[in-house]
Protein backbone atom coordinates (compact mmCIF):
# COMPACT_ATOMS: atom_id res chain seq x y z
CA UNK A 1 0.00 0.00 0.00
CA UNK A 2 1.53 3.45 -0.78
CA UNK A 3 2.57 5.59 1.72
CA UNK A 4 0.40 9.04 2.93
CA UNK A 5 3.16 10.95 1.70
CA UNK A 6 4.10 9.09 -2.04
CA UNK A 7 1.44 12.36 -3.73
CA UNK A 8 1.52 11.63 -7.64
CA UNK A 9 0.42 14.33 -10.13
CA UNK A 10 1.92 17.84 -12.00
CA UNK A 11 3.70 18.92 -8.86
CA UNK A 12 6.14 21.87 -9.35
CA UNK A 13 6.98 25.14 -8.76
CA UNK A 14 4.52 27.68 -8.53
CA UNK A 15 5.94 31.23 -9.21
CA UNK A 16 2.92 33.22 -8.52
CA UNK A 17 3.32 32.25 -4.80
CA UNK A 18 6.57 33.28 -4.53
CA UNK A 19 6.81 36.68 -3.05
CA UNK A 20 8.91 38.70 -0.46
CA UNK A 21 8.86 42.25 0.83
CA UNK A 22 11.07 44.28 2.97
CA UNK A 23 10.60 47.23 4.66
CA UNK A 24 13.05 49.76 7.02
CA UNK A 25 11.81 51.97 8.93
CA UNK A 26 13.68 55.24 10.33
CA UNK A 27 12.66 57.90 12.72
CA UNK A 28 12.95 60.18 15.36
CA UNK A 29 11.13 62.69 17.74
CA UNK A 30 11.42 65.42 19.49
CA UNK A 31 8.48 66.41 22.46
CA UNK A 32 8.25 69.40 25.07
CA UNK A 33 6.42 69.06 27.97
CA UNK A 34 4.75 72.22 29.61
CA UNK A 35 2.37 73.73 32.57
CA UNK A 36 1.30 76.95 33.53
CA UNK A 37 -1.75 78.47 35.48
CA UNK A 38 -4.99 80.18 33.44
CA UNK A 39 -6.83 82.24 35.36
CA UNK A 40 -6.78 80.11 38.27
CA UNK A 41 -6.90 76.55 36.48
CA UNK A 42 -3.73 74.24 35.42
CA UNK A 43 -3.05 73.71 32.10
CA UNK A 44 -0.53 71.35 30.63
CA UNK A 45 0.24 69.62 27.79
CA UNK A 46 3.18 68.56 25.25
CA UNK A 47 4.28 69.88 21.65
CA UNK A 48 6.36 67.63 19.68
CA UNK A 49 7.10 66.15 16.20
CA UNK A 50 8.27 62.67 14.66
CA UNK A 51 10.36 62.34 11.91
CA UNK A 52 9.67 59.27 9.71
CA UNK A 53 11.43 57.17 6.53
CA UNK A 54 10.19 54.50 5.37
CA UNK A 55 12.18 52.26 2.49
CA UNK A 56 10.25 48.94 0.95
CA UNK A 57 11.50 46.60 -1.54
CA UNK A 58 8.78 44.55 -2.97
CA UNK A 59 9.25 41.36 -5.28
CA UNK A 60 6.55 39.49 -6.95
CA UNK A 61 6.11 37.39 -10.21
CA UNK A 62 3.77 39.01 -12.81
CA UNK A 63 2.18 38.90 -16.51
CA UNK A 64 4.62 39.48 -19.16
CA UNK A 65 5.34 38.61 -22.59
CA UNK A 66 6.65 34.90 -22.15
CA UNK A 67 4.62 34.43 -19.21
CA UNK A 68 5.10 35.11 -15.47
CA UNK A 69 8.47 37.42 -14.98
CA UNK A 70 9.46 38.51 -11.76
CA UNK A 71 9.11 42.28 -10.72
CA UNK A 72 10.94 44.08 -8.22
CA UNK A 73 9.83 47.76 -6.82
CA UNK A 74 11.49 50.10 -4.45
CA UNK A 75 9.59 52.84 -2.90
CA UNK A 76 10.57 55.33 -0.37
CA UNK A 77 8.59 58.36 1.50
CA UNK A 78 8.89 60.42 4.43
CA UNK A 79 6.59 61.91 6.79
CA UNK A 80 7.08 64.98 9.81
CA UNK A 81 4.05 64.62 11.99
CA UNK A 82 3.36 67.57 14.53
CA UNK A 83 0.94 66.53 17.57
CA UNK A 84 -0.32 69.31 20.33
CA UNK A 85 -1.97 67.62 23.70
CA UNK A 86 -3.47 69.95 26.18
CA UNK A 87 -4.87 69.23 29.17
CA UNK A 88 -7.49 72.39 31.39
CA UNK A 89 -7.45 71.13 35.11
CA UNK A 90 -10.66 72.69 35.51
CA UNK A 91 -11.30 71.37 39.41
CA UNK A 92 -10.24 68.61 40.96
CA UNK A 93 -13.26 66.63 39.78
CA UNK A 94 -13.02 68.21 36.09
CA UNK A 95 -10.79 68.04 32.85
CA UNK A 96 -10.96 68.82 29.67
CA UNK A 97 -8.76 67.65 26.91
CA UNK A 98 -7.77 68.58 23.61
CA UNK A 99 -5.35 67.48 20.51
CA UNK A 100 -4.51 67.31 17.41
CA UNK A 101 -1.57 65.29 15.43
CA UNK A 102 -0.83 64.15 11.99
CA UNK A 103 -1.14 60.66 11.86
CA UNK A 104 0.38 58.29 9.45
CA UNK A 105 -0.44 54.13 8.68
CA UNK A 106 1.24 51.94 6.23
CA UNK A 107 -0.01 49.45 4.34
CA UNK A 108 0.18 45.97 5.36
CA UNK A 109 2.93 44.08 4.06
CA UNK A 110 0.88 41.52 1.96
CA UNK A 111 -0.90 44.22 0.32
CA UNK A 112 2.80 45.09 -1.23
CA UNK A 113 3.77 42.74 -3.33
CA UNK A 114 3.37 43.04 -6.83
CA UNK A 115 2.17 39.61 -7.53
CA UNK A 116 -0.99 38.14 -7.21
CA UNK A 117 -2.45 34.48 -5.81
CA UNK A 118 -5.00 33.07 -8.56
CA UNK A 119 -7.85 30.99 -7.05
CA UNK A 120 -8.51 27.82 -9.55
CA UNK A 121 -10.98 26.38 -8.27
CA UNK A 122 -14.21 28.18 -6.67
CA UNK A 123 -15.45 28.61 -10.65
CA UNK A 124 -16.18 30.95 -12.74
CA UNK A 125 -15.84 34.36 -11.96
CA UNK A 126 -12.01 33.28 -10.89
CA UNK A 127 -10.83 35.42 -8.70
CA UNK A 128 -7.39 37.10 -9.03
CA UNK A 129 -5.95 38.86 -6.20
CA UNK A 130 -3.21 41.32 -7.25
CA UNK A 131 -0.71 43.47 -4.86
CA UNK A 132 0.07 46.71 -5.30
CA UNK A 133 3.66 47.90 -4.72
CA UNK A 134 3.13 51.86 -5.25
CA UNK A 135 -0.19 52.52 -3.06
CA UNK A 136 0.56 55.59 -0.84
CA UNK A 137 0.50 55.21 2.93
CA UNK A 138 -2.83 56.14 5.19
CA UNK A 139 -2.92 59.92 5.88
CA UNK A 140 -4.61 62.28 7.99
CA UNK A 141 -5.06 64.79 10.53
CA UNK A 142 -6.79 63.71 13.85
CA UNK A 143 -8.85 65.95 16.25
CA UNK A 144 -9.44 65.13 19.65
CA UNK A 145 -11.50 66.92 22.36
CA UNK A 146 -13.04 65.00 25.73
CA UNK A 147 -14.20 65.80 29.21
CA UNK A 148 -14.05 64.49 32.00
CA UNK A 149 -16.10 64.23 35.23
CA UNK A 150 -14.02 62.23 38.33
CA UNK A 151 -17.01 62.36 40.45
CA UNK A 152 -16.37 60.08 43.09
CA UNK A 153 -13.20 57.59 44.35
CA UNK A 154 -11.91 55.47 41.45
CA UNK A 155 -14.91 57.03 39.10
CA UNK A 156 -15.29 58.33 35.96
CA UNK A 157 -17.96 59.68 33.52
CA UNK A 158 -16.38 61.29 30.16
CA UNK A 159 -17.59 61.65 26.69
CA UNK A 160 -15.07 62.29 23.62
CA UNK A 161 -15.47 63.80 20.42
CA UNK A 162 -13.19 62.73 17.27
CA UNK A 163 -12.43 63.60 13.77
CA UNK A 164 -10.09 62.73 11.40
CA UNK A 165 -9.32 64.47 8.19
CA UNK A 166 -8.42 61.74 5.85
CA UNK A 167 -5.82 62.73 2.77
CA UNK A 168 -5.32 59.21 1.60
CA UNK A 169 -6.73 55.48 2.73
CA UNK A 170 -6.81 51.92 1.61
CA UNK A 171 -9.43 50.43 -0.01
CA UNK A 172 -10.27 47.21 -2.37
CA UNK A 173 -13.11 48.54 -5.39
CA UNK A 174 -15.19 46.24 -7.16
CA UNK A 175 -12.95 43.48 -9.08
CA UNK A 176 -12.88 44.11 -12.96
CA UNK A 177 -14.24 41.57 -14.92
CA UNK A 178 -12.00 40.33 -17.66
CA UNK A 179 -10.89 37.18 -20.15
CA UNK A 180 -8.55 35.15 -18.51
CA UNK A 181 -6.20 35.36 -21.58
CA UNK A 182 -6.32 38.99 -21.66
CA UNK A 183 -4.02 38.67 -18.32
CA UNK A 184 -1.04 37.05 -19.99
CA UNK A 185 -1.02 34.05 -17.41
CA UNK A 186 0.39 30.70 -18.71
CA UNK A 187 -2.13 27.29 -18.72
CA UNK A 188 0.05 26.37 -15.99
CA UNK A 189 -0.83 28.80 -13.03
CA UNK A 190 -4.23 26.23 -12.62
CA UNK A 191 -2.98 22.06 -12.29
CA UNK A 192 -4.81 20.22 -14.83
CA UNK A 193 -7.36 18.82 -12.00
CA UNK A 194 -8.85 22.30 -10.71
CA UNK A 195 -12.16 24.00 -12.42
CA UNK A 196 -9.89 26.71 -14.07
CA UNK A 197 -7.49 23.96 -15.40
CA UNK A 198 -10.29 21.98 -17.10
CA UNK A 199 -11.60 24.68 -18.44
CA UNK A 200 -8.41 25.89 -20.10
CA UNK A 201 -7.91 22.23 -21.46
CA UNK A 202 -11.02 22.18 -23.42
CA UNK A 203 -10.48 25.24 -24.85
CA UNK A 204 -12.56 27.64 -22.94
CA UNK A 205 -11.68 30.88 -21.77
CA UNK A 206 -13.15 31.83 -18.41
CA UNK A 207 -13.74 35.14 -17.02
CA UNK A 208 -11.82 36.30 -13.92
CA UNK A 209 -12.38 38.83 -11.45
CA UNK A 210 -9.07 41.20 -10.94
CA UNK A 211 -8.68 43.07 -7.86
CA UNK A 212 -5.95 45.02 -6.21
CA UNK A 213 -5.79 47.44 -2.67
CA UNK A 214 -5.53 51.10 -4.18
CA UNK A 215 -5.47 54.33 -2.56
CA UNK A 216 -8.92 56.15 -2.48
CA UNK A 217 -9.49 60.38 -2.17
CA UNK A 218 -10.19 62.52 0.74
CA UNK A 219 -12.33 61.09 3.74
CA UNK A 220 -13.89 62.23 6.97
CA UNK A 221 -14.11 60.18 10.25
CA UNK A 222 -15.91 61.48 12.74
CA UNK A 223 -17.50 59.72 16.31
CA UNK A 224 -18.38 60.14 19.85
CA UNK A 225 -17.48 57.79 22.80
CA UNK A 226 -18.63 57.89 26.15
CA UNK A 227 -16.82 56.08 28.93
CA UNK A 228 -18.20 55.39 32.89
CA UNK A 229 -16.35 53.70 35.49
CA UNK A 230 -17.60 53.19 38.88
CA UNK A 231 -16.66 51.09 42.19
CA UNK A 232 -19.86 49.92 43.99
CA UNK A 233 -18.00 51.08 47.55
CA UNK A 234 -21.45 52.82 48.53
CA UNK A 235 -23.08 49.19 48.47
CA UNK A 236 -23.62 47.43 51.71
CA UNK A 237 -21.01 44.50 52.93
CA UNK A 238 -19.61 42.28 50.34
CA UNK A 239 -21.07 43.87 47.12
CA UNK A 240 -18.52 46.89 48.16
CA UNK A 241 -15.74 44.92 46.20
CA UNK A 242 -17.88 45.00 42.97
CA UNK A 243 -17.56 47.58 39.93
CA UNK A 244 -18.59 48.39 36.69
CA UNK A 245 -16.11 49.68 33.70
CA UNK A 246 -17.87 50.53 30.22
CA UNK A 247 -17.78 52.18 26.65
CA UNK A 248 -20.33 53.13 24.04
CA UNK A 249 -18.70 54.28 20.47
CA UNK A 250 -20.60 55.81 18.06
CA UNK A 251 -18.64 56.16 14.23
CA UNK A 252 -19.56 57.48 11.00
CA UNK A 253 -17.94 58.06 7.87
CA UNK A 254 -18.58 59.02 4.04
CA UNK A 255 -16.02 56.99 2.27
CA UNK A 256 -13.97 54.76 4.52
CA UNK A 257 -15.10 51.33 5.62
CA UNK A 258 -14.00 48.39 7.83
CA UNK A 259 -15.67 49.62 10.96
CA UNK A 260 -18.70 49.24 13.12
CA UNK A 261 -21.06 52.29 13.16
CA UNK A 262 -22.04 50.98 17.34
CA UNK A 263 -19.79 49.24 19.54
CA UNK A 264 -19.60 48.72 23.31
CA UNK A 265 -17.58 46.94 25.62
CA UNK A 266 -18.85 46.27 29.08
CA UNK A 267 -17.53 44.89 31.91
CA UNK A 268 -19.02 43.89 35.86
CA UNK A 269 -15.75 43.04 38.52
CA UNK A 270 -15.58 41.86 42.00
CA UNK A 271 -11.81 41.81 43.60
CA UNK A 272 -11.01 41.05 47.16
CA UNK A 273 -7.21 40.52 48.65
CA UNK A 274 -7.64 37.26 47.65
CA UNK A 275 -10.79 36.82 44.65
CA UNK A 276 -11.14 38.23 41.13
CA UNK A 277 -13.75 37.94 38.67
CA UNK A 278 -14.77 39.69 35.78
CA UNK A 279 -17.73 39.20 33.20
CA UNK A 280 -16.97 40.79 29.91
CA UNK A 281 -19.37 42.05 27.32
CA UNK A 282 -18.42 43.15 24.05
CA UNK A 283 -20.66 44.32 20.89
CA UNK A 284 -19.47 45.13 17.42
CA UNK A 285 -22.22 46.31 14.93
CA UNK A 286 -22.14 45.15 11.22
CA UNK A 287 -19.87 46.92 9.09
CA UNK A 288 -19.00 46.64 5.20
CA UNK A 289 -15.47 45.61 3.59
CA UNK A 290 -16.27 46.07 0.43
CA UNK A 291 -19.11 48.93 -1.50
CA UNK A 292 -21.21 47.01 -3.92
CA UNK A 293 -20.73 47.12 -7.47
CA UNK A 294 -23.07 49.34 -9.81
CA UNK A 295 -22.51 48.36 -13.03
CA UNK A 296 -21.98 45.14 -15.08
CA UNK A 297 -23.45 41.72 -15.18
CA UNK A 298 -22.25 41.24 -10.98
CA UNK A 299 -24.49 44.35 -10.12
CA UNK A 300 -24.58 44.60 -6.42
CA UNK A 301 -22.93 40.80 -6.25
CA UNK A 302 -19.40 42.97 -4.87
CA UNK A 303 -20.71 44.20 -1.52
CA UNK A 304 -18.61 42.34 1.02
CA UNK A 305 -19.44 42.45 4.82
CA UNK A 306 -19.31 40.97 8.56
CA UNK A 307 -22.03 40.40 10.64
CA UNK A 308 -23.10 41.91 14.18
CA UNK A 309 -21.52 40.00 16.82
CA UNK A 310 -21.53 40.23 20.91
CA UNK A 311 -18.93 37.98 22.49
CA UNK A 312 -19.15 37.65 26.62
CA UNK A 313 -15.73 36.35 28.25
CA UNK A 314 -15.63 35.23 32.01
CA UNK A 315 -12.05 35.33 33.49
CA UNK A 316 -11.52 34.32 37.96
CA UNK A 317 -8.39 33.60 39.53
CA UNK A 318 -7.80 32.86 43.35
CA UNK A 319 -5.15 33.11 45.51
CA UNK A 320 -4.53 29.81 47.33
CA UNK A 321 -1.35 31.21 48.77
CA UNK A 322 0.98 34.05 48.69
CA UNK A 323 2.47 32.37 45.70
CA UNK A 324 -0.13 30.04 43.79
CA UNK A 325 -2.90 31.72 42.13
CA UNK A 326 -5.77 29.25 40.31
CA UNK A 327 -7.19 30.86 37.39
CA UNK A 328 -9.93 30.17 35.14
CA UNK A 329 -11.31 31.49 31.70
CA UNK A 330 -14.28 31.19 29.64
CA UNK A 331 -14.25 32.16 26.45
CA UNK A 332 -17.08 33.16 23.60
CA UNK A 333 -19.28 31.87 26.34
CA UNK A 334 -22.12 33.30 23.86
CA UNK A 335 -20.77 30.81 21.07
CA UNK A 336 -20.69 33.56 18.56
CA UNK A 337 -20.10 32.79 15.04
CA UNK A 338 -18.17 34.67 12.51
CA UNK A 339 -19.98 35.39 10.07
CA UNK A 340 -19.36 37.02 6.69
CA UNK A 341 -21.51 37.92 4.04
CA UNK A 342 -21.62 39.20 0.11
CA UNK A 343 -24.43 40.38 -2.04
CA UNK A 344 -26.99 43.17 -1.26
CA UNK A 345 -28.95 39.94 0.10
CA UNK A 346 -26.27 39.17 2.61
CA UNK A 347 -25.60 35.37 1.66
CA UNK A 348 -23.15 33.87 3.20
CA UNK A 349 -19.61 33.46 2.16
CA UNK A 350 -17.82 32.00 5.35
CA UNK A 351 -19.95 30.90 8.51
CA UNK A 352 -16.79 30.01 10.94
CA UNK A 353 -17.64 28.11 14.95
CA UNK A 354 -14.78 28.04 17.34
CA UNK A 355 -17.57 27.15 20.17
CA UNK A 356 -16.84 27.82 23.78
CA UNK A 357 -13.67 27.68 25.33
CA UNK A 358 -12.81 26.99 28.95
CA UNK A 359 -9.21 27.15 30.46
CA UNK A 360 -7.81 26.47 33.88
CA UNK A 361 -4.51 27.64 35.19
CA UNK A 362 -2.02 27.28 37.91
CA UNK A 363 0.30 30.33 38.49
CA UNK A 364 3.50 30.04 40.86
CA UNK A 365 5.53 32.73 42.40
CA UNK A 366 9.07 31.65 43.54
Amino acid sequence: MSGILDITGDIGSRPQSNRSVEEEDLGGYVQLDFETDLSGMNLRGDIGARYVETTTTASGYVPGSGGLALRTVENSYTDFLPALNLVLEASDQIQFRAGVAKVMARPSLGNLTPGGSLDTHQGEPYRFNLGNPDPDHYRATAFDLSAEWYFAEESLLAVSFFYKDVESFFLTPASNEVAFSSLGLPASVASSTSPLGEDLANGLDPIVAVSQVANGGEASIQGLELVYQQPFFFLPGLLQNAGFVGNLTYVDSDEIRNFSEISHNMTLYYETDRFSARVSGAYRDEYQTRAPNSSGRTEGREERGVASTYNVDLSMSYALTDQLDLTFEGINLTDEFEHQTFDQLNLPTLYHHTGRNFLFGARYTF
